[in-house]
């Protein structure tokens, strides 16, 4: 069995009484499962399982614990993901974070690694994708909906404000004239 398969095997509870119905025993339909979860492949997840690929087609659209089963095996397979990819995030984040502080590495002229400090451009795209993240970790809003305010629309806004205000009224359009 690939190591993979494997793994996720030892690591999902599998539902044996419900697996084990039937003429193929319930290895064979993890093994299935598991291929087919792991490939997408019905004729592959079959062949790994020593059974027919009608079978395996069969267990998919009519068998009552292949969903269930297969969900299991998804969510474990991202739960595996999960933690490589925060791995990789922390270790990408490490040498950002160094290159920030001691530069980035460039060979020189005579084939010598030396640190140079980030470009400008470099810092500034660093910055704008890591403050975008951040926020987006913090759920804050990281764009702006809505139809920008134009020039147009604020004289459109300060002429009506304008000609309320010569017609004796305030911009609010409270009158100004006073009972004296």
């Amino acid at each position: 069995m690939a190591k993979e398969a494997l793994t996720l095997k030892n690591r999902i509870e599998w539902d044996y009484p419900s697996l084990g119905e039937g003429i193929v025993p319930a290895e064979a339909k993890i093994n299935a499962l598991l291929h087919f979860a792991l490939h997408g492949s019905i004729s592959a997840a079959a062949e790994y399982a020593g059974v027919d690929p009608r079978t395996v087609s069969k267990w998919k659209s009519t068998a009552v614990w292949w969903d269930a089963e297969i969900s299991k095996v998804r969510r474990a397979k991202t739960d595996e993901l999960d933690g490589k990819f925060s791995k990789i995030i922390d270790n990408a984040l490490k040498e950002m974070e160094d290159r920030v502080e001691n530069g980035d590495s460039r060979l020189d002229k005579y084939g010598e690694l030396k640190k140079v400090p980030m470009t400008g451009r470099d810092l500034v795209m660093l910055a704008a994708i890591v403050f975008d993240k951040q926020r987006l970790l913090r759920g804050e809003a990281t764009t702006i909906s809505g139809k920008p305010t134009t020039l147009e629309d604020l004289m459109s806004q300060f002429e009506k404000m304008s000609s309320k205000s010569t017609k004796g009224a305030t911009p609010n359009g409270d009158s100004l004239k006073t009972d004296a």
